[in-house]
């Protein structure tokens, strides 16, 4: 997907959530962030543009999309954390749950793509000796190099453009509803 796609999503769902606490202006705005982030392993991207030198660290080890970033693991911490400094910078806890989504509706948008995501794989630190054959294990387990992939080619598909002004629009209907 594109990034003004995982903005539009990660939009509408913080909106959605955020209107609950009166800040959906607020948690859209988390949310699109938050949906953005787990693109900084690619050097073009708003987030890559944003840490370059981490992006293209990440795009030469990993490659975009195979890197930490885009597992479930990444997209739950950043949006805890990103939420976290969202609600206290603006006093509603409910931003955390709107980041948190917004990260989250990456993997899922990126899940419905023919390039496919890995979103359950873990990245292992260094473990001592005695645990590698556990940490072995668990890095070829099955359910951590499961696939998801969709039928949407990225970028190039009209069903992605769609899929973005339905976002938007669902988030000027938020805004139209709380006013």
């Amino acid at each position: 997907m594109t990034g003004i796609t995982h903005a539009a999503a990660g939009s509408v769902l913080g909106a959605a959530i955020a209107v609950w606490g009166g800040q959906e202006m607020i948690g859209a705005v988390v949310g699109a962030a938050a949906a953005l982030l787990p693109d900084v392993d690619h050097p073009g991207s708003y987030a890559g543009r944003g840490f370059r030198p981490l992006a293209v660290w990440l795009e030469r080890k990993y490659g975009h999309r195979d890197s930490p970033t885009h597992t479930l693991l990444f997209c739950i911490t950043v949006g805890l954390v990103f939420g976290v400094l969202a609600a206290v910078a603006f006093g509603s806890a409910l931003l955390v749950l709107s980041a948190i989504a917004g990260a989250v509706s990456h993997l899922l948008l990126d899940g419905l793509t023919r390039s496919s995501i890995r979103p359950l794989r873990l990245f292992l630190p260094r473990l001592p000796r005695k645990w590698e054959p556990v940490k072995a294990k668990l890095e070829k387990a099955s359910w951590t190099r499961k696939k998801w992939s969709g039928p949407i080619s990225t970028g190039k598909d009209l069903r992605e453009f769609v899929l973005a002004v339905l976002c938007f629009s669902l988030t000027l209907i938020i805004f139209g509803i709380k006013s």
